[in-house]
């Protein structure tokens, strides 16, 4: 129960945030693709096949850190 009210506070935050400064400021097709792209060859380079998920995780908060 407690993780579909976390979920909904995300998705509130998210849509309030969008909201606010309006989808062309807030849809980056770049940093999309910085992000996905990081995370995925994060993924791949630590080179765990039972932990790919979580590397690619990992991957994308560090380059969403390297992205801002």
């Amino acid at each position: 129960m407690m993780r579909y009210i976390g979920l909904i506070v995300c998705l509130f935050i998210i849509i309030g945030a969008i909201s606010h400064v309006g989808f062309n400021y807030y849809n980056d097709i770049l940093s999309f693709s910085f992000v996905a792209g990081g995370s995925l060859g994060y993924g791949l380079l630590k080179d765990k096949k039972d932990k790919f998920i979580i590397n690619c995780g990992n991957g994308a908060v560090y380059f969403g850190w390297f992205g801002t």
